[in-house]
């Protein structure tokens, strides 16, 4: 037990380490004030699990009690908890404030937000309105395949690679103050000093977050706001001791099963409440590794136990009873109880099994060792790249240089994670001056001649993608067999025994995967070995892009490719300008193929439009209808698709003809 906990410790460190340089550059560098919390802040998560982001509001702020000064730039906010189950709030208007709140038109009115004849802020104005600005922060980039509303969140799926990516956004209206509340939370007997008293006074000065929903079954539901501890909850967990984070994990992994065996028996939160609980109210003496199983069966039984009192008091404010309106299904209920009561104790095999499994995973740790970092530097990539999309042409140069400014001077975060970060930013900077160097046709001048060389030095950390990237600028520079080098290279050294990292990948992508166990490899040797990312386009890039690319950018924004299927579509281009048709066909029989296989490529709204201008481009008028009928009959053909669609069949009618 001694090895899994000392393992899972380092995972869970290594996680918060991702988390925290995620929300730093979406902070400073793309201004999204936010946090991401649940499972995937806490430490490793389950595959089942979605991602929490909360979007803290820049221009609303709630108040416990009306402050001698407002801030005028701001719409605020006073609590109103009379009437309102403990827990929940309602949140009075005091002031406008600013009139250019982020959910209304420039200088629009504050009244579209509140309810009906009141000042009271109605949460499902809030939620209607959050949506368009939710897909602001992340880029469809042709992975987004639903949008629908999962409680107080917006619940974006994404799919890539035969997987789903579930990515939860809520938005939330900060208070600096700790809740009347739950003032009890601060001052109760706690006999085994957890929380300390230098943790508590952290969290209550950190205050809490409200967030838009209400309590089930009741008459003033618009008007209620849900008091949100995510802060708080963090904060706990991230004091946990090893043992106690092996407790968690093992409680995630419990939930994994049970939410499988028995679908809306128990909700994660229940799992968590109980571990709050268990851990402030059981001596430190018994939070040691031979102990562990003890620990999780008392928070197994402590669920039990709630279940059948219908009584799972909220761990910050206990008045709150979280099944109060809960309706489970009585035969699941029942059946859930019995498979609870049965595992209860500490010699059922399920718990053995559990730990053997975690141990071995843990043994070969070296892929989760490096995910980590791969899965946070491609978030980092793709939030720098949207924060670009939403600048105007002379702004891109000035926020690139801001980024590689900040990653320079701020020595808070990790240092590997740092210079991979920075020299992907001073790569894309230099492919912006190779377009705007194309765009003046100096193509042959000494700056384009440098600007390359800077690129060709980014490739070893921006592997395949950046090879890519420099094949594309070589292609444009006339650079023919210089380009098809680099692309016979990457297609002979990249294929199905890599990880392809997208923002949205997880660690199941091992499914098409060979992992290394040689524990002395380095980051370094490792990515040039397994990892490839998405490869990534800013609108300002146009001139950088082959033509049937360009037309991918009618909506501006950052276009992202699989950079197996870009290579095979830029080798056809390249064999085709070079008079070598019979190898640009079997080039595009290999794109097709790419294409086709789910496995390695979930069908895309730009890929199947960069398959369809192959086949024009070679003449064969019916396979590039079958691309565009399949956007059509997907729903997601774009007018210009239409366009293509008439002519073509005009070409195939007229040939007939």
């Amino acid at each position: 037990m001694s090895f899994l906990t000392r393992r899972l410790s380092e995972r869970y460190h290594k996680a918060r380490i991702r988390v925290v340089f995620v929300e730093f550059i979406l902070k400073h560098a793309c201004g999204i004030n936010g946090m991401i919390s649940g499972s995937r802040a806490e430490g490793p998560h389950s595959f089942e699990s979605d991602t929490d982001f909360m979007y803290i509001s820049k221009d609303m702020e709630v108040f416990q009690c009306i402050p001698d000064k407002l801030d005028d730039m701001k719409a605020n906010f006073l609590i109103e908890t009379g009437c309102v189950y403990p827990g929940y709030a309602k949140l009075f208007l005091l002031d406008r404030g600013c009139r250019n709140l982020q959910l209304l038109p420039e200088g629009g009115d504050i009244s579209p937000l509140l309810c009906k004849q009141s000042q009271y802020l109605s949460t499902q104005s809030i939620l209607g309105r959050c949506q368009a600005l939710f897909l602001k922060l992340l880029p469809e980039l042709g992975l987004l395949k639903q949008k629908r509303y999962h409680g107080p969140c917006i619940q974006q799926t994404y799919r890539h690679l035969g997987n789903h990516f579930d990515l939860d956004y809520l938005y939330c209206i900060p208070c600096n103050d700790w809740p009347l509340a739950a003032s009890e939370w601060i001052s109760r007997c706690r006999p085994h000093g957890w929380p300390s008293k230098d943790l508590i006074g952290s969290i209550v000065s950190r205050g809490h977050f409200h967030i838009p929903i209400g309590r089930s079954r009741t008459e003033t539901d618009d008007k209620e706001w849900r008091l949100s501890f995510s802060l708080a909850e963090k904060e706990l967990i991230y004091s946990f001791n090893g043992p106690q984070i092996t407790c968690l994990d093992i409680l995630k992994s419990l939930h994994s099963i049970l939410k499988r065996k028995y679908p809306g028996g128990i909700e994660s939160y229940i799992w968590k409440t109980s571990l709050l609980w268990t851990v402030e109210n059981t001596a430190r003496t018994l939070w040691t590794d031979k102990h562990v199983l003890d620990q999780v069966v008392a928070c197994v039984q402590w669920v039990v136990r709630s279940i059948k009192d219908k009584l799972c008091p909220n761990y910050f404010i206990p008045a709150n009873n979280m099944l109060d309106d809960k309706h489970a299904d009585p035969v699941l209920e029942a059946d859930l109880l019995s498979y609870l009561e049965e595992i209860s104790r500490r010699s059922h095999p399920l718990w053995k099994d559990m730990i053997l499994t975690k141990a071995n995973d843990c043994r070969d740790d070296l892929l989760f060792k490096y995910h980590i970092f791969f899965n946070t530097l491609s978030v980092a990539r793709l939030s720098i790249l949207s924060g670009c999309s939403s600048c105007s042409k002379k702004d891109v140069h000035r926020y690139i240089d801001r980024m590689i400014n900040l990653l320079n001077t701020d020595q808070s975060q990790d240092e590997t994670l740092r210079a991979h970060l920075l020299i992907f930013s001073e790569s894309y900077r230099e492919s912006l001056n190779m377009s705007d160097i194309m765009n003046s046709e100096e193509y042959a001048s000494p700056k384009a001649a440098s600007d390359l060389q800077l690129l060709l030095k980014a490739c070893d950390l921006d592997v395949c993608s950046g090879w890519l990237k420099l094949a594309t600028v070589k292609y444009q520079l006339e650079d023919l067999l210089g380009a098809l080098m680099i692309i016979d290279n990457v297609l002979s050294n990249y294929g199905p025994h890599v990880v392809y990292y997208t923002s949205f990948s997880v660690i199941r992508d091992q499914s098409f995967a060979e992992y290394p166990t040689d524990e002395r490899m380095t980051i370094s040797e490792f990515s040039k070995k397994y990892i490839m990312y998405a490869v990534m386009f800013l609108h300002e890039e146009m001139n950088v892009v082959p033509n049937p690319v360009r037309y991918q950018f009618c909506n501006g924004g950052v276009l992202s490719l699989n950079p197996i299927f870009y290579a095979h579509f830029l080798q056809f281009l390249i064999l085709c300008q070079l008079g070598r048709f019979e190898e640009s066909k079997s080039a595009l029989q290999e794109m097709q193929n790419f294409q086709n296989d789910s496995s390695k490529l979930e069908t895309a709204t730009e890929t199947l439009e960069l398959l369809a201008q192959c086949y024009i481009l070679l003449e064969d008028n019916i396979a590039a209808l079958g691309c565009l009928a399949q956007l059509v009959k997907r729903g997601d053909a774009s007018v210009s698709v239409y366009w293509q669609l008439c002519a073509l069949l005009g070409k195939i009618v007229s040939s007939n003809d």
